[in-house]
């Protein structure tokens, strides 16, 4: 894919952040920052597949036991989530629901 599409297109993006995603604890929130920014760059920080992956990271780092890294991307997720998606997305709802998670509330 990404020979044909190129590096940058969204689809290939959205690829190697469901790889990074799934990678060894300790590596995929490694892998998912070095995704995230490229996301970041190329669709922007209000698109959903970045917001997915945003997402996604906060969830890793909850997992890995950085609960105040994984609280501020959830945080900045559910603002840009209801300001570009709308109140009530469900990605603004998972990352809603992920700060609760990170606050010591129930996922």
């Amino acid at each position: 894919m990404e020979r044909v599409l190129g590096r940058h297109h969204r689809d290939v993006l959205a690829i190697h952040a469901n790889a990074a995603a799934i990678e060894e604890p300790g590596r995929a929130a490694e892998s998912l920052r070095l995704v995230l920014g490229r996301q970041r760059r190329e669709l922007g920080p209000g698109h959903p597949d970045t917001l997915r992956t945003s997402t996604n990271l906060g969830y890793v780092l909850l997992r890995d036991g950085d609960r105040e890294a994984a609280l501020a991307l959830f945080d900045e997720v559910a603002g840009l989530a209801g300001d570009t998606l709308g109140r009530g997305h469900p990605l603004e709802r998972r990352a809603r629901a992920g700060a609760a998670s990170a606050r010591g509330g129930e996922r």
